[in-house]
């Protein structure tokens, strides 16, 4: 997609570089702008400081676009758009800024075929904030651009990534609901073991799960991370496009400890299970944590056999103390 045709009128700053841009950043609104990009390499947060000071870095002008026109139209006032790319190439995330202050931020599919994820963020959002006292960003409103669905919510001024431990822990605790019901009927477990019936060793592996495990069920957040979590005056969750109604308790705990061990402390292999198992504690479930490893593999997130390296050795780690 040439992003171009999705920005509005003016000058855009690129970070982390011109060639491989990770925002485009509108100079009108820079200093509002600059809130969209939240590095944690050392790289990108230096590229973010000369930017600051020298915001000619990187330019590219844009005449506007459709898509900015029909934002404005939507929303009654000429809107400076500055655009956040998602890795997974299947969204776009915009800044909205209205004259000197940020409206909201506006996300939508990248085609049609990624639309079920929007959507699932849509019903996410609207359960959570009317549902249950976890903290998420407003919806403002829902609609379709071209084939794509978007949606646009409330901004949330807050420090994102500043997420201790036993923040993290409180945090799942309230996604939990007290229900429990036998690992094998549970919706995760009949569809790895449905999606990977033709994997001989994955299916081996899976077959070792103890049978009678029971297991408790949770609304799971789907990318629990540090920085899927805005410190405001309370924590507020964001980006629930995998959410999940009846998902695994620790799925999101196993996840936050997972990515915060790949990507901010550079562990991988044995040594990354083993610092997700520790964090975790006595109350580790090496179940839950297997279905996650498998999803990732059944996502193409990692290589097979990365996966089934993690996998087997946590089934054996268990097994040896069983």
């Amino acid at each position: 997609m040439n992003v171009e045709n999705r920005l509005s009128s003016g000058s855009y700053v690129l970070l982390p570089t011109r060639k491989y841009p990770k925002v485009f950043l509108n100079r009108s609104s820079f200093g509002n702008a600059m809130k969209l990009y939240n590095p944690f390499s050392l790289k990108g947060k230096v590229l973010k400081a000369i930017a600051t000071f020298f915001p000619w870095f990187n330019l590219m002008y844009v005449e506007g676009s459709d898509f900015s026109n029909f934002v404005d139209n939507l929303l009654g006032f000429n809107a400076t758009l500055s655009l956040y790319l998602a890795t997974d190439s299947k969204k776009l995330v915009y800044q909205i800024c209205k004259e000197d202050s940020i409206y909201g931020v506006l996300k939508i599919s990248t085609s049609s075929d990624f639309n079920e994820l929007v959507d699932t963020e849509i019903g996410a959002l609207k359960f959570l904030g009317k549902e249950t006292d976890v903290s998420v960003p407003h919806l403002m409103l829902e609609g379709d651009f071209q084939g794509c669905r978007f949606f646009i919510s409330e901004y949330i001024e807050g420090c994102i990534g500043h997420v201790s431990d036993e923040e993290a822990f409180a945090i799942a605790k309230q996604l939990a609901l007290g229900i429990s019901v036998p690992l094998i009927e549970t919706a995760i477990y009949k569809s790895v073991s449905d999606v990977l019936s033709e994997n001989d060793s994955a299916r081996e592996l899976l077959e070792r799960l103890p049978k009678d495990s029971i297991v408790n069920i949770a609304l799971v957040h789907g990318d629990f991370t540090p920085w899927n979590i805005i410190n405001a005056k309370e924590f507020v969750l964001f980006d629930l496009e995998r959410f999940d109604f009846a998902g695994l308790e620790q799925f999101d705990l196993i996840t936050f400890f997972f990515q915060s061990g790949r990507f901010l402390y550079h562990l991988d292999g044995i040594e990354l299970v083993d610092f997700v198992v520790d964090k975790i504690g006595k109350a580790f479930r090496f179940e839950v944590f297997v279905l996650f490893l498998f999803q990732y593999l059944i996502l193409e997130e990692f290589s097979e056999d990365m996966i089934l390296q993690k996998v087997a050795y946590l089934v054996n780690r268990y097994e040896s103390v069983n």
